[in-house]
């Protein structure tokens, strides 16, 4: 195995959003893990809720 620090992404989900004022409720974003990968501008994010119910974007 290599020593890459590249992230293991889960399979594919599909989820329906509902935006409203420009809000999207967490719980409807993050999978069960409490974890979101993001794709931006070429590089890759993970959005995750803490034990403490806070928000952590890293990339």
């Amino acid at each position: 195995m290599s020593g890459s620090s590249t992230p293991q992404r889960p399979a594919r989900h599909q989820r329906h959003l509902t935006v409203r004022d420009g809000r999207v409720n967490s719980r409807a974003l993050l999978d069960e893990n409490g974890l979101l990968w993001i794709q931006h501008q070429g590089g890759l994010y993970q959005l995750r809720r803490t034990a403490a119910g806070k928000l952590i974007l890293t990339k």
